[in-house]
């Protein structure tokens, strides 16, 4: 790949520069086209071409990723679900399921289930993942029944979910808390990178990801920032992770 140099016969050191930072977005906004997230390419062709106005391959790769975001548009303007607005109570209730879930914790896990599907009716991921929790309390029922009274028929029902109400406000309480310390790390961010202090807003950054592991918005400004600073593979690394 070569630098185009119509409008200079030399280029300056600055010009070179220039160009280098511009490869590294242009190789970003290839990335993201695999990926198929236009916007993000766009971004990155744009500022590409900021550093190198006279690229044509960056221009039409930009042409290209701004066609495909506006059919991508198009196809989808009619098909945005209610469940994808989700409230961020409800996500915390749903992040709590899992967490039980995975423990085994099958009552806990339903309750916070049922919560979150109480907030948000029609989210399906969290109506499937109520199912096979009460089909695992199910299986675990049938297990243990002749352990416990062979006349006595448990059922989901038998077990008081209302009980859990007060676990699960406690536990949502700890989720919500890490949420709001993972949103002052990212806002904490934000500021530093206005005050130019990339290097701390880059730690900020990864504390919050750390935190809060699918902040994807942070992944992308700290994979940003790394690009910048060019560390093109962690950069990436972030970006894919998201």
């Amino acid at each position: 790949m070569e630098q185009k140099t119509s409008m200079f016969c030399h280029p300056t050191q600055e010009q070179n520069i220039n160009f280098k930072q511009a490869k590294n977005f242009f190789s970003l906004g290839k990335i993201f086209a695999k990926k198929s997230e236009w916007k993000k390419a766009i971004a990155a062709y744009r500022r590409a071409i900021e550093l190198a106005p006279d690229w044509k391959e960056a221009r039409q790769s930009l042409t290209d990723a701004e066609h495909q975001f506006q059919e991508k548009t198009i196809n989808t303007q009619q098909q945005i679900e209610p469940s994808k607005k989700l409230t961020r109570q409800a996500k915390h209730f749903f992040s709590l399921g899992k967490i039980f879930a995975k423990k085994s914790e099958w009552k806990e896990a339903i309750a916070a289930y049922r919560k979150a599907i109480e907030l948000a009716p029609d989210w399906k991921e969290a109506r499937q993942s109520l199912a096979d929790v009460e089909h695992q309390l199910q299986e675990k029922t049938i297990n243990t029944q002749q352990q416990i009274e062979p006349s006595k028929k448990l059922t989901i029902a038998d077990y008081p979910l209302e009980k859990i109400a007060t676990q699960i406000a406690t536990a949502s309480n700890a989720v919500i808390v890490n949420y709001n310390l993972a949103d002052d790390y990212h806002a904490n961010g934000d500021i530093l990178v206005e005050k130019r202090e990339k290097e701390e807003a880059i730690k900020a950054y990864k504390k919050a990801i750390e935190i809060q592991p699918e902040l994807w918005e942070v992944h992308h400004k700290l994979g940003y920032l790394l690009q910048e600073k060019e560390e093109l593979e962690e950069a990436v690394a972030f970006i894919r992770n998201q």
